[in-house]
């Protein structure tokens, strides 16, 4: 049993280790569920339902093997647990552990910041005409915003004409094209 013990942390480790060294195993799997049960169903809760469930994530499985396989070792040889009791309370921490690293990860990709430019960012945003607009031909305008130089294609108010050099307020976006 020690041998399952030790290549589950093995293999858990090495998924650690690479997803720590840039290989990307946070890939989820995301069910779309249909199901014609009745006009009652919700759909929608399905879906959810089966987009949270914990072992559909491959670090769950990453981190619960090597906490199965740590878990097993210990309990194994530094507690000398009666062996009936390895296995189970192994699996239970291995599950509990996965599900606690999905959970927690997923907590913090939900309140993680960008702090590059979005397009809501631009609204409002002041920038300098690189190329001359005349009417509705498109000209450029540069914007500094968040420490990032965005260069945009943009077309002016009905009837105006910018040139070179004039400073500018983006107003909206019309077909990926500044207004200002």
């Amino acid at each position: 049993m020690i041998t399952i013990f030790v290549v589950c942390a093995l293999v858990g480790g090495i998924l650690i280790l690479l997803s720590l060294l840039g290989a990307d195993h946070s890939a989820d799997v995301h069910a779309d569920a249909h199901f014609e049960l009745g006009h009652d169903t919700d759909h929608d809760a399905i879906g959810s339902f089966l987009n949270h469930l914990p072992f559909l994530s491959v670090r769950f499985w990453a981190y619960g093997l090597a906490a199965f396989g740590l878990a097993g070792i210990m309990l194994t040889t530094v507690a000398k647990a009666p062996p009936g009791t390895v296995l189970p309370t192994a699996i239970v921490f291995g599950l509990i552990c996965g599900t606690l690293v999905v959970w927690a990860l997923r907590a913090l990709s939900k309140g993680m910041v960008s702090t590059g430019a979005s397009l809501g960012d631009l609204m409002g945003a002041e920038g300098t005409v690189t190329v001359a607009v005349r009417g509705e031909v498109p000209g450029r305008i540069r914007c500094n915003l968040k420490g990032e130089i965005i260069d945009l294609l943009a077309i002016p108010e009905p009837g105006q004409t910018l040139e070179i050099g004039t400073s500018v307020i983006v107003t909206t976006f019309e077909n990926d094209r500044a207004r200002v």
